[in-house]
């Protein structure tokens, strides 16, 4: 798998059980990206969503540049994360 034209990454299905947990690594060359989402029955109509990223660099300089990009585009993270969210609660 590429994740654009030059970069390949390797894209693994950590754990997988059907409407309780996701979770998945992608490898490159630079960086490994873990991420998570555990779900909760709690009654019959409300779900506990646990999300849980990891993003790895080998690179210093990538590393630093991460963190600046985190913190400048965090509130699109949140927002595409509250977008998953109400995809989640449709399907249940």
């Amino acid at each position: 798998t590429h994740v654009d034209k030059q970069t390949r990454a390797r894209i693994l299905i950590t754990k997988l059980v059907r409407n309780r947990s996701y979770h998945y690594r992608v490898e490159t060359a630079q960086t490994v990206f873990s991420a998570g989402y555990d779900l909760v029955e709690l009654a019959a109509d409300k779900v506990r969503v646990t999300y849980t990223e990891s993003l790895q660099q080998k690179d210093p300089v990538l590393r630093f540049k991460a963190r600046a990009a985190d913190r400048c585009l965090g509130w699109l993270r949140r927002h595409n994360f509250i977008r998953i969210l109400k995809n989640f609660e449709v399907g249940y």
